[in-house]
């Protein structure tokens, strides 16, 4: 009776070895799983915050009906590429502005997009591209959309132009299956990108931009 008592405490004392055991690799595996979505967050965290934009073709085109004197009849277009090499940074952004500057006039004729506009670009590794187009309105200065008009009608009307804007960047970390990591950063920034032209989108001078490099913006912030 006394062996049967020995023996069945061996047993239990196996069994709660072996559950003591299991229990120890769970928790080690979590620690490791942990510790490795930390070490990968801060490996993510020490990447480049930046956000740079470029603008496509570093041109502007420009397209209006010439049977209207209507500024709503004038459109500028555009694209910008933004290029996130830590696919952490996003940005939302407004206060879209080109600036002309007619045969090297420092005097600036600018064309805003509506203020109530805002777009938004996600956290992405890959590049982002944002088609844009800024339409005249009955509000936009009257020298701007004569310039603008005679830049589409004529190859003559030389300018060089500035594109500018502005918004709240965002740097973000977030991963983890078993804990979320977060860091956050948010400042007000405002890119302008310089060297850019301007003209008819469908005009031969335009055909020949299309090999032409992307403008790279110069970026500032502050917090």
């Amino acid at each position: 009776m006394e062996e049967d008592d020995h023996g069945g405490k061996r047993q239990y004392s196996r069994v709660r070895l072996c559950i003591d055991a299991v229990r120890y690799v769970v928790t080690l595996l979590m620690l490791v799983a942990a510790l490795g979505v930390t070490v990968g967050a801060f490996a993510v965290s020490l990447r480049s915050e930046k956000l740079f934009v470029e603008v496509a073709d570093g041109h502007v085109s420009v397209s209006a009906s010439s049977n209207s004197s209507s500024p709503s009849d004038v459109t500028l277009s555009f694209s910008f590429n933004w290029i996130n090499p830590s696919g952490r940074a996003g940005i939302q952004y407004s206060g879209i502005k080109v600036g002309l500057f007619l045969n090297g006039d420092d005097k600036e004729y600018s064309l805003s997009d509506p203020p109530n506009r805002t777009y938004s670009v996600p956290p992405k590794l890959v590049t982002e591209v944002s088609f844009l187009d800024i339409k005249l309105d009955e509000l936009s200065p009257v020298p701007s959309m004569a310039l603008v008009r005679r830049l589409q009608r004529t190859t003559k009307a030389k300018a060089t132009t500035l594109v500018s804007l502005s918004g709240r960047l965002r740097t973000q970390v977030t991963g983890g299956l078993l804990t979320e990591l977060k860091y956050t950063r948010e400042v007000e920034a405002k890119y302008v990108c310089a060297q850019v032209t301007v003209g008819d989108g469908g005009s031969p001078q335009r055909q020949l931009q299309d090999a032409a490099q992307n403008v790279r913006c110069t970026e500032s912030s502050q917090s």
